[in-house]
């Protein structure tokens, strides 16, 4: 953690977490995930940062299987500081970033929808409304905007 969080030696962090897809029956499933990152010090004005998400999704892109798809809509709240070492959905990045760099935790709805193209490409779309923040360094910050983005993913 030198040069990340303070240019300390003595600085550690380390990370544990769960995530679990439960099937509610046809194409539905719930989804969440539970992320901790432990800092030996009071990174971020704590020592455990959480990182919590909860979600509903529909279908399911299946590697190599042409023409399944997926659409989701997830709810996310983030300590500051939770996502260091990485979350499972880092399309999530640029609304946690926020947080991070503000010293603030977020609380933001994410949709995303995705259809595997062919045997080794998929592509996906996705919209984090923009949310709350709060805890922040500064008295007043008007909060994440809300941002998408769209990505391809190519295995070789």
């Amino acid at each position: 953690m030198k040069g990340i969080l303070a240019p300390s030696e003595g600085l550690k962090a380390s990370m544990y977490g769960a995530g679990a897809d439960i099937h509610l029956g046809g194409k539905w499933d719930a989804v969440g995930d539970y992320i901790v990152t432990h800092f030996n010090h009071e990174g971020f004005g704590r020592k455990n940062a959480a990182y919590r998400m909860a979600g509903l999704r529909w279908g399911r892109e299946i590697d190599g299987v042409p023409g399944s798809k997926t659409i989701s809509l997830s709810y996310i709240a983030a300590d500051s500081g939770s996502y260091l070492f990485g979350v499972t959905a880092l399309d999530e990045t640029d609304v946690l970033d926020y947080g991070l760099m503000n010293g603030m935790d977020t609380r933001f709805w994410s949709a995303y929808a995705g259809y595997v193209l062919t045997k080794n490409t998929k592509a996906g779309l996705f919209y984090h409304f923009g949310g709350k923040a709060s805890g922040g360094r500064q008295k007043y910050t008007p909060g994440p905007k809300d941002t998408w983005g769209f990505k391809i993913d190519i295995k070789f």
